[in-house]
């Protein structure tokens, strides 16, 4: 879903333009019923409901917590997927730039706004081309997908966000940051760096040997916190989530 270098044996660019091709769906949100073998007008229907909730929970504690008048011009979603936030936040904002590391998955999401008659909307593929454009934004988001890049890269990512964001333009961004146990994280370790595990584990599910791997990565939020104050963001607004075997934190954030 995002912008990635090779970290161990793992290329997660290529992880994410076959997720985007065999399941895209479960890519997003990696619940059974959004595999692909389960996918129908229903189920995807309920897929992008749960978009329609995000996007109205978002914008309520942004005007609660952040800004009661903010009215985004031009927003980004970065790692937009199949379009599953893309689609409600084009009602909020004027226009909406997706990007994405997948070509597969901007593929689908283009049907996905064709279908559901979205027009202001463009779709960037996230290359060195994305990062070394300069064009600015009033709303930046991203949600479960910095949990997929390498931390280096991923805290890169960050600040050029960071850079993108417009005069009191705002941020909502989401980042994972241990695991429950330390069992998941020496297995996680161990899958993410040592060639074959995850072949073993996709034969052990009864998935091809290929299958690819969804890596999840925790980020130091003394780290994060610092480049905002580093940027003078004063203010935050912070909400905990949990997904399963990660807890995290949506952060919320003013550029002043």
């Amino acid at each position: 879903m995002c912008a990635n270098k090779k970290r161990g044996f793992l290329n997660t660019d290529n992880h994410w333009e076959r997720f985007g091709k065999i399941d895209p769906y479960f890519g997003v949100i990696s619940h059974d019923e959004y595999h692909k073998s389960n996918i129908n007008d229903e189920i995807k229907k309920k897929f992008f409901e749960t978009g329609d909730e995000y996007i109205k929970k978002l914008f309520s504690n942004i005007y609660k917590h952040i800004d009661p008048d903010f009215n985004p011009k031009m927003a980004l979603d970065y790692g937009c997927g199949v379009g599953r936030v893309i689609i409600p936040l084009s009602k909020y904002t004027d226009f909406v730039t997706g990007v994405d590391v997948s070509k597969s998955m901007l593929e689908e999401c283009r049907i996905n706004c064709e279908q559901n008659n979205i027009v202001n909307y463009r779709l960037v593929e996230a290359n060195h081309e994305f990062f070394r454009d300069s064009e600015k934004h009033d709303f930046i988001h991203s949600f479960i997908v910095f949990q997929h890049i390498p931390k280096r890269r991923g805290e890169l990512i960050f600040s050029s966000l960071i850079d993108r964001l417009t005069d009191k333009g705002i941020g909502v961004l989401h980042f994972t940051f241990a695991k429950k146990t330390i069992v998941r994280k020496i297995l996680e370790l161990i899958r993410n760096n040592v060639p074959l595990i995850s072949n073993i584990i996709n034969l052990l599910k009864r998935r091809h040997i290929l299958y690819p791997v969804m890596q999840m990565n925790s980020y130091d939020l003394n780290k994060l916190l610092g480049v905002l104050q580093k940027n003078g963001i004063k203010d935050t607004y912070i909400e905990f989530t949990d997904h399963g075997s990660d807890v995290g934190v949506l952060i919320y954030f003013q550029k002043t």
